[in-house]
């Protein structure tokens, strides 16, 4: 089923009543059930009423080859021979399977990640409050790149931080707003729609979906589909799994993760982003890419300097698995990719957490900020 933009053309119905008080009702076509931010970005891609899906694609694809060409620039400034250096980059891009997934289905995921990795490169090069406030923007999308503003909490950034949540705090009623002009309209059917996606989608363990699920929640209903249990979840399992998650990674960041370098911050807190949310889908991974790519370059400049870190291979075979073109792994005629997705993804977050990874030279953010007690917890 995931052929033919099915996703972005789910929701075109819909905005032929943007900005009026049919908007979020079920007039017209499925109901719109992402936060109202993105209504804004898909309505920027229906408002030429033709050709819509083609200027998704050069409007998204294009800041994607700008990213490969930006690690290919960086690659031969770092000692990489030229074509060494371009066939690495268009054989990592040809054979990417969350972009195929993506641009199967067409989802808006994408213009999310493109935001919050705008937001990630800007804060590394030093424009800290462009880059929280993108990554705010992104996190009123959709919420979980909210974790990357952890970031400017470990730098003690208070006021980048607090521009990345006032900028969220503006986007997402303006959003509301722009959609439907009527917040005593919007705001119950809004809550309606979460509440039927909660119950429809994430809740229930669906035969297809679940195969390309690589969040934890996605492991529970699949462990109790194969042990015989229902295939539907309440609202209690639900809560009390998004507690559970939020206060374990809550008390993992302030105990452990703030005192790590920076490259392995960012590598656990994208981890954590796309593993810990109820319902998390095989394009999320393409939020991968910035961390992967940093650590290419790290890795690369030591080679050139002799040296070899621990944990970097076993790092790499991780994001080989999780990024190359896998088509099933099927056990008892039963698909458990996205499964085995959240295995690696689990595998990979002990990695960051466990072993010291530098961030390439020349991002002007530095890292002064490593403690004795950090490095103390990387080697044990």
């Amino acid at each position: 089923p995931f052929r033919h933009f099915a996703d972005f053309w789910a929701f075109h119905d819909r905005f032929d009543h943007y900005h009026t008080l049919a908007f979020y009702s079920t007039t017209g076509g499925s109901k719109f059930s992402y936060p109202a931010p993105l209504s804004l970005v898909y309505k920027l891609f229906f408002l030429p009423h033709r050709n819509e899906h083609t200027i998704f694609t050069i409007a998204t694809a294009l800041p994607c080859i700008a990213l490969a060409w930006l690690l290919g620039r960086a690659m031969l400034r770092a000692g990489v021979e030229r074509r060494q250096a371009w066939l690495f980059v268009g054989c990592s891009a040809v054979l990417s399977y969350p972009f195929w997934f993506e641009y199967f289905l067409g989802n808006i995921e994408i213009c999310v990640f493109l935001i919050a990795a705008a937001g990630l490169i800007a804060w590394l090069r030093g424009h800290t409050y462009l880059g929280a406030a993108l990554i705010g923007a992104a996190g009123s999308m959709k919420i979980f790149p909210f974790i990357l503003l952890a970031l400017c909490l470990s730098r003690k950034q208070y006021r980048q931080f607090a521009v990345g949540i006032l900028t969220a705090a503006i986007l997402y009623p303006l959003s509301i707003w722009m959609a439907c002009p009527s917040f005593a309209v919007a705001i119950p059917e809004i809550r309606a729609s979460s509440a039927a996606l909660g119950q429809n989608v994430v809740m229930t363990w669906d035969q297809i979906l679940i195969e390309f699920d690589h969040s934890l929640f996605g492991v529970y209903k699949q462990a109790t589909h194969m042990l015989g249990f229902s295939n539907y979840h309440s609202a209690h399992e639900l809560s009390l799994y998004t507690g559970v998650t939020a206060l374990a990674g809550i008390a993992l960041y302030f105990l452990v993760i703030r005192r790590l370098p920076l490259m392995n911050q960012i590598l656990s807190l994208t981890v954590a982003s796309i593993l810990l949310p109820p319902m998390s889908n095989d394009y999320t991974l393409l939020y991968l890419y910035v961390p992967w790519g940093l650590l290419v370059l790290s890795v690369i400049e030591d080679f050139k300097a002799g040296m070899e870190r621990a944990g970097t291979i076993a790092a790499f075979v991780c994001f080989a698995l999780l990024l190359s073109p896998e088509s099933e792994l099927i056990i008892r005629h039963q698909a458990l990719s996205g499964q085995f997705k959240a295995l690696i993804l689990i595998a990979l977050l002990y990695i960051s957490l466990k072993y010291p990874l530098p961030l390439p030279r020349g991002t002007r953010i530095d890292e002064t900020h490593s403690t004795d007690l950090a490095s103390a917890i990387l080697v044990n």
